[in-house]
């Protein structure tokens, strides 16, 4: 996968596990700078159309990203904000999905 946080460049390699009739896909990263995180993506039918949400369980495997800035800066810059992309898309594709 990829995608670019205000033009830099981010990429990640990731296992996939989907489980449509939990209406949840399930990601575990296996290479990048994120590699050990665990992410959910829940998909839930509502009056107001799909209310989707993404969990993240990033782990800092990496030592240099145990220290609070670079935790900040991979957590809440370039994880959150793609991570928003993401939801904004997953919610706009599965509304227009037939029932």
């Amino acid at each position: 996968m990829a995608a670019r946080r205000t033009g830099v460049p981010v990429s990640w390699t990731s296992t996939q596990e989907l489980r449509p009739e939990e209406g949840r896909i399930l990601y575990l990263h296996v290479g990048g700078v994120t590699r050990g995180m665990r992410v959910e993506w829940q998909l839930e039918r509502c009056d107001r159309g799909v209310q989707a949400r993404i969990l993240h369980d990033l782990r800092y495997l990496r030592p240099w990203l145990r220290f609070p800035l670079a935790r900040w800066v991979t957590g809440r810059v370039f994880v959150s904000h793609v991570a928003d992309r993401t939801l904004r898309g997953l919610k706009r594709e599965a509304e227009q999905a037939p029932h």
